[in-house]
């Protein structure tokens, strides 16, 4: 029970994150050649973190549901370490920025 509410959190956040990602990128293709590079900059950034939390978010998801299923620990280990390495790329990226 425990796992659906988390998963459905994060799908949530997800949403949002891209639905703001999305209405950014439309303001910015308003502006054209006018936008700032450093506006343009940090949205490009906000993209790399949005596409790591949803990379992680899969993994995850998928673990939860190898893990149950006995699959090959080969399986286990490697979306452990994509999963592990989603969320170090979304933390280097937000503390960079």
């Amino acid at each position: 029970m425990l796992f659906v509410v988390f998963a459905g959190l994060s799908v949530e956040v997800v949403r949002r994150g891209y639905l703001r990602w999305n209405r950014e990128r439309d303001a910015l293709a308003r502006l054209g050649a006018a936008a700032p590079p450093d506006v343009v900059r940090r949205h490009r950034q906000a993209g790399r973190r949005l596409v790591s939390l949803i990379v992680a978010l899969v993994a995850m998801i998928a673990l939860a549901f190898l893990a149950p299923l006995r699959a090959p620990r080969a399986a286990i280990v490697a979306g452990q370490i994509i999963a592990v390495a989603a969320l170090g790329l979304g933390i280097h990226w937000t503390v960079r920025s």
